[in-house]
């Protein structure tokens, strides 16, 4: 329904991202101001992890809105990520959803702001570390353009969103907990052979187990009726936070930044299976092991190092839980 530039204005060194309406959508005025409604809304937002909306209006019959650029990668382009920096994403996209979910304005009213469309395309991991949301309420241009549309992103969508075209900050909740369930396995959640299939798993609403040490929350976040889940995403963001701080990940924002500058691919990746394990093996190590058995075996150590890091990788070496064979090449166990 848009196009995308990278722009600069008259004299000024800073780019900025310009959105606007495609050119045969621009006649539609009632389409445009729905555009600018829901980038005004998502104007009022401000924080750390959602992507600020600098301007909007009109010109030349074109409506149109900019936005901050965010030198980075989107989170389905930046592959695999090992458990730390995949806890990362989520604990701070949860942080910008419960700020969105709670903005008021100036007179205290609830905004009312639900973004409708968490996917890891609208999941932007910057260069610094910094995971930040995109594309508020945007989703909502679609149902209004067709009526028989739900908005959103099929694979991506709570059950209840799925059947009544509800959309909250339950399904807000519901979506980044897909998210993160593939972050966790390396595997999609739901997928069919066609959008009717997709939603008829949706509305099944079936979850198996992510087998991490993070069940207990994705699982809520997954589950079928609303009033389960956790009361708010500020919720989530705070377990996060807690395990993050007790795992003592201070590099990792160091480590994703890293990862979204360098261009790093790992082209092969086999099914899920999580090697067996001795009673000795953390919940850390259980996790960098379940990432890596997903990898064709055995590996490059470039391949190990993009998929853990080269200090955890190192670490299970010293410790025999990854082999490291004559030719160079690693295998799990």
């Amino acid at each position: 329904m848009g196009e995308v530039f990278l722009a600069r204005a008259d004299g000024a060194s800073s780019v900025v991202v310009l959105k606007r309406l495609l050119p045969h959508l621009a006649h539609d005025r009632e389409l445009g101001r729905q555009f600018l409604r829901e980038a005004g809304i998502a104007a009022r937002l401000v924080h750390p992890h959602i992507a600020r909306v600098l301007e909007l209006g009109e010109a030349g019959g074109t409506f149109f809105f900019t936005m901050e650029f965010i030198e980075g990668r989107s989170l389905n382009a930046v592959g695999p990520l090992p458990f730390a920096p995949a806890v990362r994403v989520i604990a701070d996209a949860a942080e910008a959803l419960d700020a969105a979910h709670s903005a008021t304005d100036a007179s205290g009213r609830p905004l009312g702001v639900v973004h409708g469309d968490v996917t890891p395309r609208n999941l932007i991991v910057g260069t610094d570390g910094s995971t930040r949301l995109i594309d508020f309420g945007l989703s909502k241009l679609k149902e209004h353009r067709d009526e028989d549309s739900l908005g959103g992103t099929y694979e991506y969508m709570a059950p209840e969103q799925a059947l009544e075209g509800v959309t909250d900050s339950q399904t807000d909740q519901f979506s980044l907990g897909v998210v993160f369930w593939e972050l966790l396995t390396g595997r999609r959640l739901f997928g069919g052979d066609s959008d009717v299939a997709t939603i008829d798993q949706v509305v099944e609403g079936r979850v198996a187990p992510s087998g991490t040490a993070f069940d207990d929350v994705v699982m809520r976040m997954l589950e079928k009726e609303p009033s389960r889940r956790f009361a708010r995403c500020g919720e989530v963001a705070t377990l996060l936070e807690r395990w993050l701080s007790e795992q003592r990940a201070v590099n990792v924002r160091a480590e994703l930044g890293q990862r979204v500058s360098v261009k790093q691919r790992v082209s092969k990746v086999a099914p899920s299976v999580v090697p067996h394990v001795t009673a000795e093996v953390t919940d850390g190590d259980q996790v960098a092991l379940q990432v890596l058995a997903r990898l064709s075996q055995p590996m490059t150590l470039e391949a190990l190092e993009a998929a853990i890091g080269l200090d955890a990788a190192q670490a299970l070496v010293e410790r025999g839980l990854v082999q490291r064979h004559d030719d160079g090449t690693f295998s799990v166990g």
